[in-house]
């Protein structure tokens, strides 16, 4: 799957409208504002294409034609501007390709995130907003990796998937509480904490192992609350454990 902004769409629109819209004497370079100009919008039309692989419209004639123009425009000066035959060669050919594009796009879809809240859409991009300052940095790789696997499942509307995903992240950071001497873990009172485990387990984790168990998308969003909640429980223990090992390097290294 192509991870790409829905700016690049914005822009890849209102790209070919500009040259649709172009006149002779028109700015062939970007003005010294910042200002697209014809040579940049080209550019991004040719290049944004590629990147989506709309392979009809990149074999078109038009296109060829637009990027042997785009060549021309590339070694003018920045003070030239459009003549009446690059204008004739752009309009004709940027005119054929968005009819090109129109009927490749028309059988082409793009897909956004539907996420049942705003913490989990934000996740594959920046999941330790989950959580509490410096408690991501703390979970073992595979915890990490397991919640930004069900963040993705979730803005994917596969419930069943991102509650498997949820499930190993709660186990790898159980493992690593368990396996952590920090002075936390073996004096705090843990009751609460178990508590939720005790739910997981029955809720979720047990019916989990069944090969005909689904969830709907709000069980799963019950899980991600249960399973950050039951995350950050543990978390001050990993979070001692991290602290020591970078005040003490050698040792743990020694240790390990």
């Amino acid at each position: 799957m192509i991870r790409t902004p829905l700016q690049t769409y914005f822009y890849f629109g209102t790209a070919v409208r500009y040259l649709q819209d172009v006149r002779p004497g028109e700015p062939i370079a970007d003005d010294t504002h910042g200002g697209r100009r014809i040579r940049t919008n080209l550019t991004s039309v040719l290049q944004t294409m590629a990147r989506l692989n709309l392979s009809s419209s990149l074999a078109s004639d038009a296109a060829a034609n637009l990027r042997r123009l785009l060549e021309h425009l590339a070694t003018a000066g920045d003070a030239s501007v459009l003549s009446n035959e690059q204008h004739r060669v752009l309009t004709e050919n940027i005119d054929n390709l968005r009819a090109t594009l129109e009927r490749e796009l028309g059988a082409r879809h793009t897909y956004s995130s539907a996420p049942p809240c705003a913490a989990t859409h934000r996740a594959p991009d920046d999941p330790a907003a989950l959580f509490a300052p410096r408690v991501y940095a703390a979970l073992p790789a595979m915890a990490r990796f397991d919640i930004e696997e069900a963040a993705r499942c979730t803005a994917c509307e596969l419930p069943t998937a991102a509650a498997f995903h949820l499930l190993r992240a709660v186990a790898a950071v159980l493992q690593a509480f368990y396996a952590s001497n920090a002075s936390w873990r073996r004096t705090a009172d843990h009751t609460e904490l178990f508590r939720r485990l005790g739910y997981l387990r029955a809720a979720f984790r047990d019916p989990c192992r069944h090969p005909d168990a689904t969830f709907t998308a709000e069980e799963a969003q019950r899980l991600w609350t249960l399973s950050v909640e039951a995350i950050s429980g543990m978390a001050p223990a990993l979070k001692e454990a991290m602290e020591a090992d970078a005040a003490h390097p050698a040792e743990s290294a020694y240790l390990s």
